[in-house]
């Protein structure tokens, strides 16, 4: 703490996801598949297409992945006077941008490879604490997502969107 007034609160952190291509089974059942083919008279390549096609996309989508996050939480509380009672403060939070492989989906280009927006994220909030009736209340306000960021972050397979702009209050009693 900065001083009996002051929180602050900073983290970074940094993690690296490398992919790797491990298909021994699918590889073996590849072979069998494709010895079946040739014996119902049938083309080795047009009957195995599309899992040769998804062995190939694996082995060509290996990447390394690194993501930084940093995060900060300031909050200012007022002690005395005439705003006795009150917090305000914000949370700040950075997420780098991650690169995404093409999407090939039966030998199809699905969607080019391209790089997510990094992202800045800002979230208010304030509250107020009170003893009423011989019990403390606090009532509090938060935004998250201040400046409406949109972009997408999560995995490839499973890409996710930052949440609009919310307004979230509350009301807490201790009795």
């Amino acid at each position: 703490n900065l001083s009996s007034n002051w929180a602050l609160r900073a983290s970074f952190s940094e993690s690296t996801v490398e992919t790797s291509a491990f298909l021994p089974l699918l590889q073996s059942y590849l072979a069998q598949a494709r010895l079946a083919a040739s014996q119902q008279g049938l083309n080795q390549d047009t009957a195995t297409q599309v899992t040769r096609d998804f062995i190939q996309s694996q082995e060509d989508g290996l990447t390394s992945v690194t993501r930084r996050t940093a995060n900060l939480t300031a909050r200012y509380a007022f002690k005395e006077g005439r705003f006795k009672g009150l917090a305000v403060g914000t949370s700040a939070r950075y997420a780098n941008g991650t690169d995404r492989v093409d999407l090939i989906v039966d030998g199809q280009l699905m969607r080019s490879a391209y790089r997510t927006d990094s992202y800045f994220l800002v979230n208010p909030f304030a509250n107020y604490r009170r003893k009423i009736w011989r019990h403390s209340w606090t009532f509090q306000v938060n935004v998250n997502n201040l400046f409406e960021r949109r972009t997408e972050f999560g995995s490839f397979a499973n890409p996710q969107y930052l949440e609009p702009r919310q307004f979230i209050s509350s009301v807490t009693i201790q009795l």
